[in-house]
């Protein structure tokens, strides 16, 4: 950041943040050392007093110039390197030489936290340590600011973000932890650690059954539909075991109530609010079709069709397309495409893509729109290589034009036929078309001719005796007399 500079009364230019001083602009000009944005000791660097109070002559091992400060790289006195005219003893400013610092209920502290900025990076090499796929409890806030403790798997790597703590950006551990499957996108599966609050440890799987209430599966309250679970049954202090073990799923059905349905036949099988109690265990991970091998590992494609660009890629990246080459799963931990084939997307339910085989129309997965994919452009001799439909003989101009007049259509004698026209042409001659021609549809048909009673319309006599009230009929009368003086209003 840049100097916030200011003339002082002795003709220096200071910074109101740091206050590095400098004899000239042109000094500051030449500074390389960016602001920190709080105060700051300056001259040399065996004279910088750094107060700290309260204080106790006690404290510390004195390895700053002044005892009261006990940091070996304190960055208000010995521990930065400023190019400012005092600190280059260029300019000589005995007052920018001490820093005197209130530390009462840590009130107008300036200074770095180091004790802070060391516990977060203990906290990042802790969690840096974790795989994508650990089992692990965490303990810390979401993102509403409430305490929240999270087990499952560790969906994302975790991310060093800035987050509120009492209206204050804080340095902070994102991690997400969901159920196997739950996107890391979701904010239901983020915990927030700061340095100071909060856990994240390693657990081991727990595979038996539980009873517990509904709310307590990871993932259920985000509204996620693809949340599978080792169904048991309904719980409860007098429930001793599980009575059924089946794959379910769970989805929020409204009114606060929950069902808990087959996974394959999506039958329904118990309804539950939240503190419903039921037996449930982990589902079993399920690798997907064609990228699971004998030993259980990824299969990547070894040969890639000529002509394709993979991408690895959020669905959403791909619904302008109609037609794609599906390669599979994707993510960071995905090594590459485990197949090649070329499917539809289409749109079926609750935010879900189906992508459908192009030749056999096989349902080939299911994605949501966050949901990575391996994907590419269809190639280019795809289009090249479809039959083209066969153009229908239009029919001949005069010959339209000859029987428009005769029923009643007024068309002229050179430019185009109207629509309309033509396509009741084609429906009164329908077997002088192409044996291929589909029927129009009734919304594109042309409308009857206006039927005649001399040289007045039908409907404006009609209306000339039928109107609803006096004023419209007298309207309706002049039209029709507009007619018969040969004068089309």
């Amino acid at each position: 950041m840049k100097h916030t500079l200011r003339e002082h009364v002795s003709g220096r230019f200071q910074c109101t943040l740091c206050r590095a001083a400098f004899l000239t602009k042109e000094s500051v000009r030449r500074s390389a050392e960016p602001c920190p944005e709080y105060e700051r000791c300056h001259g040399h660097r065996y004279e910088r007093e750094h107060v700290l109070y309260p204080f106790s002559y006690t404290r510390g091992d004195g390895h700053g110039p002044d005892r009261l400060c006990d940091e070996a790289n304190c960055g208000v006195c010995v521990g930065h390197d400023c190019d400012c005219d005092v600190c280059g003893e260029r300019l000589i400013a005995k007052d920018l030489c001490s820093v005197i610092e209130n530390l009462d209920r840590k009130a107008h502290s300036l200074s770095p936290n180091w004790t802070e900025i060391d516990a977060m990076a203990n906290l990042l090499e802790l969690v840096n340590g974790f795989a994508v796929g650990a089992s692990v409890d965490a303990i810390g806030v979401d993102t509403r600011g409430h305490s929240v403790k999270r087990t499952g798997v560790l969906l994302a790597e975790p991310k060093s973000v800035k987050a509120q703590r009492n209206g204050t950006p804080t340095s902070a551990v994102r991690v997400s932890v969901g159920m196997p499957g739950e996107e890391a996108t979701a904010r239901s599966t983020w915990v927030t650690i700061f340095a100071d609050s909060g856990l994240v440890e390693l657990v081991e799987v727990r595979d038996e059954w539980r009873n517990e209430p509904l709310g307590n599966v990871p993932g259920v309250r985000s509204g996620n539909h693809d949340i599978r679970i080792m169904f048991g049954g309904k719980g409860g202090k007098r429930s001793a075991e599980p009575s059924i073990s089946t794959l379910a799923g769970v989805t929020y059905a409204g009114d606060g109530k929950y069902e808990v349905w087959v996974a394959e036949s999506r039958d329904l099988l118990h309804t539950c609010a939240l503190a419903g109690r039921v037996w449930w265990k982990p589902a079993p991970v399920e690798e997907e079709p064609g990228q699971a091998g004998e030993t259980g590992s990824v299969q990547v494609l070894t040969t890639e069709p000529s002509g394709l660009e993979w991408k690895n890629t959020e669905l959403r990246d791909t619904v302008s397309s109609a037609v794609i080459v599906y390669g599979g799963k994707g993510g960071k931990n995905s090594p590459g495409p485990s197949q090649a084939r070329k499917v539809s997307l289409g749109y079926t339910r609750d935010g879900e893509y189906a992508l459908c085989d192009l030749e056999t129309r096989e349902l080939v997965a299911t994605h949501r729109l966050q949901s990575r994919i391996w994907w590419a452009a269809m190639p280019a001799n795809h289009y090249e290589n479809q039959a083209k439909p066969e153009r229908q003989a239009a029919p001949e101009l005069p010959d339209v034009r000859e029987w428009a007049r005769s029923n009643g259509y007024q068309v002229s004698d050179r430019g185009r036929v109207p629509a309309k026209v033509q396509v009741a042409f084609e429906m009164a001659h329908p077997g002088d078309g192409d044996k291929h021609s589909t029927t129009p549809t009734a919304d594109i048909l042309a409308p009857e001719p206006v039927k005649m009673v001399g040289r007045v319309p039908e409907n404006t006599l009609y209306m000339a005796e039928n109107a609803n009230t006096a004023a419209a009929r007298a309207w309706w009368q002049r039209r029709v007399e507009s007619y018969s003086h040969g004068v089309k209003a």
